[in-house]
């Protein structure tokens, strides 16, 4: 009774409740959507071997889990192969690859705007209604709530599938090599290919498809990425107290990234082609963009205590107002043991104490389509066009600069049992990016900018204590 204001309403709900508790109708209906028994199968092959040039491993797996509302589970079957080989005492060349296939039934599960998810709907749903089908298979609306769950569980589908293929190669060639010095060329390089297909389904007797009439949805996305390292590194071991560590080279990153989305309404009955219906609607969202940068580093150890590095980037990428443009992004850093350096006796307080100090700056890029005003569709009496979108290009936008400063010390007393970490840190970062709602007056809503500056400083104390060893 206390399920409606309206006495009357609370009258007619009592008898509802009472008629079915006669007939022994009150159901669990938690039970019914959430207690399926999902089965669980992992299934691994691997093999491995080689010789004294060759190495490879191989292996097939296959996850099969079924989840606890029907009609829903997951499956991912994978193909890994790394292999290296030395063609010569100099030279080596590796690869690595995996190819994973994955789909999923979801269902219809979480928040929603309209209340037609299945917990929502159970939320409000009462254990005395009816929402089981007939004789014939056909499913009573639920008056309490905007969907009937046992009707979506049994009719619609919601599956994605995915197929992702992931290769890295890597050479590694001495080409010169003396008593102190060693020379080599090392190339990298990866792609990772991502293709994700969505199939949802709502057929036009489902009750919240009463306005809808059916709706198909059909998508995909596809993105390809890519990169490599390219580099020169050369080790001078001038003596037993003092090494070099020289590299440098070039990198580059592109993405390419396409998403379509298909919705289609009024689907005629017994059909899922989006084709096969009275409206369509498209939406569809592409991105390409490339990064490159050139790097120098030194690296000096010296007594086996003290390391010294320093190095410069130079970074452009397509997604900068000025594309061509390289920023320029040094780095530094210094170490000092001052245990290994005999300033302090390991039998005394301190079995290992260092100090150390970096500076560095690194960037954080615009993103996609920030310097440009783009275009959006319109359509007027059916007569197609461009409109200048709301949100305002900017074409002097400028990368985030990133820039820290850290100093600490790092020691250990008794023995290694504990161990501290004290350091300072100061990040700044200039010219942040900032999507930046503009005046109505401006014409346009929002713009990408360089809005401003940010710090943030502290302290991070660390302790790792290890009181019994066995």
């Amino acid at each position: 009774a206390s399920l409606s204001n309206d006495s009357a309403t609370g009258v007619a709900l009592s008898q509802q409740f009472q008629a079915a508790q006669a007939a022994g109708k009150i159901y669990d209906y938690e039970k019914e959507m959430f207690g399926n028994t999902g089965f669980a199968r992992n299934t691994l092959l691997s093999m491995s071997g080689g010789n004294e040039r060759t190495t490879f491993y191989f292996s097939a797996a296959q996850k099969d889990e079924g989840g606890i509302i029907k009609n829903t589970g997951y499956r991912n079957s994978s193909l890994r192969f790394n292999a290296e080989h030395h063609i010569s005492d100099n030279v080596k060349v590796s690869i690595s690859t995996n190819y994973i296939n994955s789909g999923a039934d979801r269902s219809l599960t979480g928040n929603d705007n309209r209340g037609v998810s299945l917990g929502i709907a159970l939320s409000s749903t009462p254990s005395f209604a009816e929402l089981h089908p007939d004789q014939f298979g056909n499913y009573p609306n639920n008056p309490f709530a905007s969907s009937n769950p046992l009707q979506t569980i049994a009719l619609m589908q919601n599956h994605e599938s995915v197929n992702r293929f992931l290769s890295g190669l890597a050479l590694d060639a001495i080409f010169q090599k003396s008593g102190k010095s060693v020379t080599r060329f090392v190339a990298q390089g990866g792609l990772d290919f991502y293709n994700l297909e969505t199939n949802v389904l709502f057929p036009s007797v489902l009750q919240f498809q009463s306005v809808n009439k059916g709706t198909s949805i059909q998508g995909f996305t596809k993105n390809l990425n890519s990169n490599f390292t390219l580099s020169v590194v050369n080790t001078l071991t001038a003596s037993d107290r003092f090494s070099l560590t020289s590299s440098a080279g070039l990198t580059q990153e592109t993405g390419d990234y396409n998403n379509l989305l298909d919705q289609a309404t009024q689907v005629i009955s017994g059909q899922s082609n989006v084709d096969q219906a009275g409206a369509l609607t498209a939406t569809q969202f592409r991105t390409r963009y490339q990064n490159s940068g050139i790097f120098i580093q030194e690296e000096a150890s010296i007594n086996d205590a003290i390391t010294v590095t320093g190095g410069v980037r130079f970074d452009r990428s397509s997604n900068n107002g000025d594309a061509s443009k390289f920023y320029v992004y040094p780095k530094g850093g210094i170490s000092w043991n001052l245990t290994r350096s005999g300033i302090f006796n390991r039998q005394g307080l301190f079995d290992n104490f260092k100090i150390r100090a970096a500076y560095g700056q690194a960037n954080n890029i615009p993103a996609y389509g920030s310097k440009f005003t783009s275009m959006v569709v319109s359509n007027i009496e059916g007569l197609p066009g461009s409109l200048v979108n709301i949100q305002r290009g900017q074409p002097g936008i400028k990368p985030e600069r990133q820039t820290e400063f850290e100093t600490g010390i790092d020691f250990s007393v008794l023995k290694g049992a504990l161990s501290f970490t004290v350091t300072y840190y100061n990040k700044n970062i200039y010219d942040f990016l900032m999507l930046s709602q503009l005046p109505s007056s401006s014409g346009f809503s929002s713009s990408w900018l360089n809005a401003g500056d940010l710090r943030n400083r502290g302290v991070e104390i660390g302790l790792n204590a290890r009181p019994v060893a066995s």
